[in-house]
C-alpha cells in the first residue's frame, strides 16, 4: 500500500511521506491499516475473510474523515462495490492487482 502512497517533491525527487498505522480508539473501535501522509489519514483498509456488513469502526472512521479512501478487503471473491457510506468493498485479489 505504501508503494502507491509516495509523492513527488517540487524538485522532482520521489519522497515518501507516508506511514502505515493501525487505528484503535478508547472504546476499542479498530481498523487494520491506515495510511497517513503528513499526519493526515488518506486511506484506511479493513481486512475480512468473508463478505459481510461493513465493520462499524470503518463507518465511524469514514464519517470522521470523509476525504479518506475507506475500503474493506475480503478474501472471498465478489464484485467491487461502493456502499452508500462511500466505503469500497473489494476482493483481496482485485485489491492486490491494483497495487501493481
Amino acid at each position: 500500500m505504501l508503494k502507491n502512497s509516495r509523492v513527488i517533491s517540487p524538485g522532482g525527487q520521489n519522497v515518501s511521506l507516508s506511514v502505515l498505522r493501525d487505528f484503535r480508539d478508547i472504546i476499542k473501535r479498530e481498523i487494520d491499516f491506515v495510511v497517513v501522509e503528513n499526519n493526515v489519514p488518506v486511506r484506511c483498509v479493513e481486512c475480512k475473510l468473508i463478505r459481510r456488513d461493513i465493520k462499524p469502526a470503518l463507518r465511524y472512521f469514514k464519517q470522521r474523515f470523509p476525504s479518506v479512501d475507506a475500503m474493506q478487503v475480503c478474501l472471498e471473491e465478489g464484485p467491487d462495490i461502493r456502499t452508500k457510506d462511500n466505503v469500497r468493498v473489494v476482493s483481496a485479489h482485485d485489491f492486490a492487482a491494483a497495487l501493481g
